[in-house]
């Protein structure tokens, strides 16, 4: 890197050293950052396809609060052991304002770590046939994982999720969106922190299991949302399996003086149509079993306005509550 001008730890802005290495390999090629701090100065794309960045004790660190976005936009692209920092100054809701953007196919992030970020940690959107993998994301101010704009065939596996500005993990499909997510599987992710929002959520997907993850001090909200959100424009519930979770201090009594606003009312596992016209599908097939919920304030069920759907009454419904 250094022959690019990449240097560590001079406080220059590397962006255009990293952008001029990038276009010098061909597919299948590793950029390799050595130890030390990069300092990155607006959103950045990979654009080659088949290239991994790789950072073994490097930190690429984002000095504009409001455009720090790692992009991989070409296909069968990755990050690798690379700690992402930003420093934002409020919430945004732009691709360019979250920290790790996947947008092509077949993509994969591994054992990075992500500190801040104004909008989400990482943001999985349009993307295909991708894996999160064995990754850490704290101090985020909009969602830590965020998957949307009709993502399909991916696995977010082993990660940890600190500290949210809302969603710990979330899968979203909008009404306008072009399909609704699908074929997700988040499993084995440990989600603490959320003062705002959930830990874990679905709103609006098809083919969404959540399975064996622990979900710990939610404060306000539910441990596990599954539902359809007239008031969002979001997208029907369809084959979704939450199977094997543990959720621990969720909406607790005395943890609400630390909640970012009153609580919702939700329980550990919420299940509803909010807001929803009756002609729209809610709440489909849905099978919930072998989760628990111990040291809890809320209950350990709850299926809402559901009950109104038929499949939501035919779904196998089993959550074991521990001391409550």
């Amino acid at each position: 890197m250094r022959n690019f001008g990449a240097i560590a730890d001079d406080d220059r802005p590397d962006d255009d050293a990293i952008r001029r290495a990038l276009a010098t390999l061909p597919p299948g090629s590793v950029l390799v950052l050595p130890p030390g701090r990069y300092i990155q100065a607006h959103s950045l794309v990979i654009d080659r396809p088949g290239v991994t960045l790789r950072g073994v004790g490097a930190t690429l660190q984002a000095t504009d609060p409001h455009d720090h976005a790692l992009v991989l936009q070409a296909d069968a692209t990755g990050v690798l052991g690379l700690r992402l920092t930003a420093r934002p100054e409020r919430r945004g809701d732009r691709p360019e304002q979250s920290r790790l953007v996947l947008r092509g196919a077949g993509q994969r992030v591994r054992d990075v770590r992500i500190d801040g970020a104004a909008s989400a940690g990482v943001l999985v959107l349009g993307a295909s046939d991708f894996a999160i993998t064995g990754t850490e994301v704290r101090g985020t101010l909009a969602d830590g994982i965020h998957v949307t704009g009709a993502s399909h065939r991916g696995c977010i596996l082993g990660n940890r999720v600190r500290d949210a500005g809302d969603d710990l993990i979330s899968v979203v499909s909008y009404e306008a969106d072009a399909a609704p997510v699908r074929d997700v599987l988040v499993a084995g992710n440990e989600v603490a922190g959320g003062r705002w929002g959930r830990g874990l959520s679905v709103v609006g997907g098809e083919h969404i299991t959540l399975r064996d993850n622990r979900i710990a001090d939610v404060l306000r909200a539910a441990g596990i949302l599954i539902a359809r959100e007239g008031s969002w424009h979001t997208r029907g519930v369809d084959e979704v399996r939450v199977e094997g979770n543990r959720l621990e201090r969720i909406g607790r009594p005395q943890d609400a003086a630390r909640a970012a606003g009153a609580p919702t009312g939700h329980a550990a596992v919420e299940v509803h149509r909010w807001r929803v016209p009756p002609r729209l599908p809610g709440i489909g097939r849905l099978h919930v079993a072998d989760n628990r919920v111990d040291d809890s304030g809320v209950p350990a069920l709850h299926l809402g306005d559901g009950r109104q759907d038929p499949a939501v009454l035919g779904a196998r419904v089993d959550c074991a509550a521990g001391a409550q």
